[in-house]
């Protein structure tokens, strides 16, 4: 077992071990629900949208690492930024002549 996989909480039996994650899935849903209304009702949607994006990066990254290793992480990093400077630089606003 890698250390990724090995359990965080040791429990001698099941129901033991059940009831730790279904535990553990409850608080990180409430979490994620707080945070979900939080960002919604108190913030604009811009914190929203960075945060979906920083995610968005994070699992594809990961996803590429799991797949290629480094290169992996890396190449969907780097494609994202360039798009990005594409669109950034291709919808500039014309300066008045």
């Amino acid at each position: 077992m890698s250390e990724v996989t090995d359990p965080t909480y040791h429990a001698s039996d099941f129901r033991q071990q059940r009831t730790v994650g279904i535990a553990g899935i409850a608080v990180a849903s409430l979490l994620a629900a707080v945070l979900w209304f939080g960002i919604d009702l108190l913030m604009s949607p811009l914190p929203g949208m960075a945060l979906s994006m920083i995610v968005l990066l994070y699992v594809t990254s990961r996803f590429g690492r799991e797949i290629a290793g480094t290169v992996g992480a890396i190449v969907p990093l780097a494609a994202f930024f360039a798009i990005e400077a594409v669109l950034f630089w291709g919808t500039r606003p014309l300066k008045a002549k």
